[in-house]
């Protein structure tokens, strides 16, 4: 997701993220919505704070590994 918004331009690079996450988190919320439908599978909110959890922790380690890239990056 984040790699999505990348080249938008009209968004800090902060609204990115939240983008990213409230993106992943309405994706997961969709998957659990679609789970409903399924035999043999539940909807669980569990499942969609899991998923949140996992798309903030991924996004923010994410932004730390793109932000020490960045001060590797440039010359003393």
């Amino acid at each position: 997701m984040i790699r999505a918004l990348h080249d938008e331009k009209r968004l800090s690079p902060r609204a990115r993220l939240l983008a990213a996450f409230f993106l992943a988190a309405a994706y997961g919320a969709s998957d659990e919505f679609h789970q409903y439908f399924v035999p043999g599978r539940e909807c669980s909110g569990f499942d969609l704070l899991a998923d949140m959890g996992g798309s903030a922790a991924g996004i923010y380690f994410f932004d730390r590994m793109i932000r020490a890239l960045r001060i590797q990056a440039v010359p003393d």
